[in-house]
């Protein structure tokens, strides 16, 4: 996987599955997300949101927002 940093956001560069992408798609031309990029962001954040709710209750959980990635 190769990393470029740009400013405070970074290109990734990962591969998927052809028909993972194609749904992806699908959700980006259904309007539910506005690029394929901001869908892989929203998901992101919801992964580590997910996780850092299993956390311990002593570890405060600082929520990532979506327009924070961009």
């Amino acid at each position: 996987m190769s990393t470029i940093w740009l400013d405070d956001t970074v290109v990734v560069t990962f591969k998927l599955r052809r028909e993972i992408l194609e749904e992806l798609d699908e959700l980006v031309k259904k309007g539910y997300f506005s690029s394929r990029s901001e869908a892989i962001r929203a998901a992101i954040v919801e992964l580590l949101n997910h996780y850092s709710e299993k956390k311990e209750s002593s570890i405060k959980r600082v929520r990532l927002e979506v327009t924070a990635l961009r």
